[in-house]
């Protein structure tokens, strides 16, 4: 279970972030 929450709250946030354009966590 941790594991999927730290996949979802790390690359899939971040990709998804990074696409809608939020630039929340942008590289």
């Amino acid at each position: 279970m941790l594991r999927t929450v730290d996949l979802l709250s790390g690359p899939s946030k971040r990709q998804t972030e990074n696409s809608d354009g939020s630039g929340h966590r942008a590289d």
